[in-house]
């Protein structure tokens, strides 16, 4: 969650819970709120320490804290913060969710998942919890149940090109390769600038062996995104594969320029 978007859930938070008789608090959470535009992240936790020390029933005040957390990277304290929050107010899918997401950058997939699902079952309409508890599932080989959660987000939200880009390559894996285009085209349909649905469909069109179109759409791709690594370094290996040598080569250079930690050793054993 970037912190633009943290902020205006704290300007949110912040303006629906100021009461009379709260003025310290309410200072503290003013003060914290400048720090936290500023991007002073440490100093806005401070404050929402101060907070919490001052009034350990605040409402709130743990859920904002564990937001600041997990902007900086906090997992673990954001997860112990959302815990409390939690404990105050076991209603809110927003706790569980972002508690969720804290476990995810954890690698704690588990956890994640009994999140997600928690926070399912109290926001039915969550699209981005079918999705993300589909990649959770995903990575503990869970696939036929990932495959139901990303068809259940793009349900509850026919416009989630993220979800229809990784239910193809999900497809792919199983080798459904028909649908699982149709899946990138349609994403691309709604999102146009949406550069993953066209490395999905370059590296799909791969597997298939329609070389020439994978490398179009790596092309497009990197239009939309010229500083991503593994685009440059699946369309360099494309055209050595296609005989196009000093090309693939540069995009290998590329690759490791824009930070590919592969690519050096790839560059090496192609492009001697």
């Amino acid at each position: 969650m970037k912190w633009k978007s943290i902020l205006f859930f704290l300007v949110v938070l912040f303006s629906s819970s100021k009461s009379t008789g709260q003025s310290e608090i309410d200072r503290y959470k003013e003060l914290a709120l400048q720090h936290a535009y500023k991007e002073e992240f440490p100093q806005a936790i401070a404050y929402y320490t101060k907070i919490i020390d001052t009034n350990p029933k605040d409402s709130t005040a743990y859920y904002e804290r564990g937001l600041l957390k997990y902007n900086v990277k906090d997992y673990i304290g954001a997860v112990d913060d959302y815990t409390e929050q939690i404990k105050k107010d076991p209603s809110q899918a927003d706790y569980y969710f972002m508690r969720a997401m804290a476990y995810d950058k954890l690698n704690n997939n588990k956890a994640a998942i009994v999140d997600y699902s928690k926070t399912i079952q109290l926001e039915p309409s969550n699209s981005d919890a079918y999705y993300f508890r589909g990649l959770k599932k995903m990575a503990l080989k869970k696939d036929k149940e990932a495959l139901k959660d990303f068809d259940l987000a793009i349900a509850k939200r026919a416009d989630n090109v993220q979800a229809i880009t990784d239910r193809a390559l999900l497809k792919a894996k199983k080798h459904q390769y028909k649908s699982a285009i149709a899946d990138c085209n349609q994403a691309i349909l709604i999102d146009p600038l949406f550069h993953k649905a066209y490395r999905a469909r370059g590296y799909i069109k791969t597997l298939t062996q329609d070389f020439q179109n994978a490398v179009a759409n790596y092309d497009q791709a990197i239009a939309l995104d010229s500083k991503n690594p593994d685009y440059y370094q699946e369309r360099g290996l494309l055209k050595i594969q296609l005989n196009q040598k000093e090309s693939g080569c540069s995009d290998l250079k590329k690759a490791i320029e824009s930070g590919g930690k592969n690519s050096v050793a790839i560059s090496l054993t192609y492009c001697k």
